[in-house]
């Protein structure tokens, strides 16, 4: 039997939330892989559903949140039929998190050092002493002084916090590590050096990384592929040279038309029109259609998922027809 390559397979993954006006389909029926030692990004606007894929993932879901349908493979595990008493052992140990406030995931009362060596001998199963030497190691890995051990959460900066938060997630030697938003609040040189540190760490100790962002910059730089999402779906898919050089999904286009470059010459930003899907009620047909300016009648119906090249796909009528240009048609 061939040895799996992925180590993280999502099938038709549908999750959703139950709030008084019905039902928010938050991710709605999505699907990927990530290999092992390979970095993935997935990317879209506030409300898209990115952070809902990395805690249903988790299967660290709020009480009011619920999986509808889908698989999620972990080498070769499906989570889902893992009992929670059992899925805690894989959590930290086998994936770890790194959550998009580390003020909010901190306890505020505790020393972060403390924080960390509870989490570890929870693992590990190991003395004190043990645990604190773990700590300090990695607080080493992250570029952290082992005083900070002795710090409360709200005594560090924002940059500190989130090495802390890195820190933890790598103190089991996990094979994932999920970053949500990790540069959230974070002055842009100080993003820079987390982002900077987490791609280090990465490449240096093998791991399967997640990246969850709003800024496609960011997925570009770091991820080997990437999944935009919209409205609870992917809508593009694909290795991260293939979408940047040629993107075949108009929303994909936006995005790219929406930050600046250093590198080209100067243009006014362009903006999307319009307002995310209400995903309590959405569309039947294609989810973009609205503020899509490249719309006809055939939109009224659900886009199939197309593929344009080698692993690319994009899930709009007119993928393998049309290039996008937002600039001028405004």
């Amino acid at each position: 039997m061939r040895a799996l390559t992925f180590l993280l397979k999502v099938e038709d993954l549908k999750m959703y939330y139950k709030i008084r006006e019905g039902w928010v389909k938050a991710v709605d029926g999505i699907s990927f892989s990530l290999d092992k030692g390979c970095s993935f990004g997935i990317v879209g606007e506030s409300g898209c559903g990115k952070s809902s894929v990395a805690l249903a993932i988790m299967r660290l879901l709020p009480r009011n949140a619920k999986v509808i349908g889908g698989r999620i493979f972990f080498n070769g595990t499906d989570l889902m039929k893992i009992p929670l008493d059992e899925l805690r052992s894989f959590r930290l140990k086998k994936m770890a998190m790194i959550f998009q406030s580390a003020m909010n995931a901190l306890n505020p009362v505790f020393r972060v050092g403390d924080q960390l060596a509870d989490a570890f001998q929870y693992h590990e199963k190991v003395s004190r002493e043990e645990a604190k030497a773990r700590v300090q190691e990695i607080f080493e890995l992250v570029n952290l002084d082992s005083s900070v051990m002795q710090k409360y959460p709200h005594e560090l900066s924002g940059g500190m916090r989130q090495r802390v938060m890195i820190a933890m997630s790598l103190l089991c030697n996990p094979d994932l590590i999920i970053a949500d938003e990790p540069t959230t609040a974070l002055d842009v040189v100080v993003q820079d050096q987390i982002l900077q540190s987490i791609k280090d760490l990465q490449e240096r100790l093998k791991l399967s990384l997640i990246l969850i962002s709003h800024d496609i910059s960011v997925i570009l730089e770091t991820c080997d592929k990437i999944a935009v999402m919209y409205g609870g779906q992917i809508v593009e898919y694909g290795d991260s040279n293939s979408i940047f050089n040629d993107p075949h999904h108009p929303y994909t286009s936006g995005l790219f038309e929406s930050f600046p470059t250093i590198h080209a010459e100067l243009k006014d930003l362009m903006s999307i029109p319009g307002s995310p899907p209400d995903l309590i009620n959405p569309l039947k047909g294609c989810r973009f259609a609205p503020r899509c300016i490249f719309k006809k009648n055939i939109c009224e119906k659900d886009p199939p998922f197309v593929k344009v090249k080698n692993e690319h796909y994009s899930k709009c009528h007119f993928a393998n027809l049309e290039r996008f240009e937002w600039r001028g048609t405004l």
